[in-house]
């Protein structure tokens, strides 16, 4: 920054969480905690109560299409979940099929096993 020595220091107390946020902004925004700290109070001065108003709405306009693209995806999830329930059940009768004919298989098993052992 050209001229720091030449601005006046200003010593504050920042809560450790704000701080935090801060020192990560800067990192994504490649500056110093300082530029970043001027950066948002010049910004915060810069923005009338208009432009605030617009910046909320985008923010709730985007917020509303995420949410409606939630209640679209649980709807789309809700009938594949219902199908598979469906798959499932079909599968469970099978199975249930299965178990009976290895039943009347293993019977069969025995009383041949049963006719052998007396020949």
């Amino acid at each position: 920054m050209k001229g720091a020595s030449q601005l006046a220091p200003l010593g504050i107390r920042i809560p450790d969480e704000l701080k935090a946020r801060i020192q990560e902004r800067a990192q994504q925004n490649g500056r110093s905690m300082n530029a970043e700290i001027l950066d948002i109070i010049e910004k915060s001065f810069s923005l009338d109560a208009n432009q605030q108003v617009e910046i909320f709405n985008d923010k709730i306009n985007h917020l509303t299409r995420v949410n409606d693209l939630k209640d679209q995806i649980i709807e789309s999830m809700t009938g594949t979940i219902s199908s598979q329930k469906e798959t499932i059940s079909a599968l469970e009768s099978s199975v249930g099929s299965q178990q009976e004919h290895m039943e009347i298989l293993r019977g069969h098993i025995d009383f041949l096993k049963s006719i052998l052992d007396k020949k």
